[in-house]
């Protein structure tokens, strides 16, 4: 049987009597667990596609900075949470593992998901030159042809 503790749990695949493989199984390669992102990906996209709702999204600058704050912080707590399971001293909690383990994903993907549109509609900032975006398409031009000449032999 699988708890909500397996969100907070060091997984070791190779031991046949922790479980982990069971959690790998039934958890973690389950394709309705995968279908948050997807959707959020799939809602994004259709936001993107339609111009009329593209230009109903412009954002004021305090908008924008507020985003990218608040992006920021959301995606560095669902990274360093799982930094508290792996202390010497951490006690099982049902709560936070239930918490963590259904918002984890949907909180990444939205992370993701303001990255896209906020760097597609302009708002991702005006650091990149354009001798760094050539120096970009070079290296893509140099991993795409060795990633060519792999799959030719």
């Amino acid at each position: 049987m699988l708890s909500s503790q397996h969100y907070f749990k060091k997984i070791d695949l190779f031991d046949s009597g922790s479980g982990d493989l069971e959690y790998w199984l039934y958890l973690y390669s389950n394709t309705p667990m995968r279908a948050t992102p997807f959707l959020v990906g799939m809602g994004l996209g259709y936001l993107m596609s339609q111009p009329k709702l593209l230009q109903r999204a412009r954002m004021s600058s305090w908008q924008v900075y507020a985003g990218w704050a608040l992006n920021t912080a959301m995606c560095l707590a669902i990274v360093f949470t799982l930094a508290i399971a792996y202390k010497e001293d951490y006690q099982d909690n049902n709560l936070e593992a239930a918490f963590y383990g259904s918002l984890h994903r949907l909180g990444w993907a939205i992370g993701i998901s303001w990255i896209i549109f906020a760097c597609s509609t302009g708002h991702g900032g005006n650091n990149v030159s354009e001798n760094q975006s050539l120096n970009m398409r070079t290296v893509a031009k140099v991993t795409w042809q060795r990633a060519g000449d792999c799959k030719r032999h």
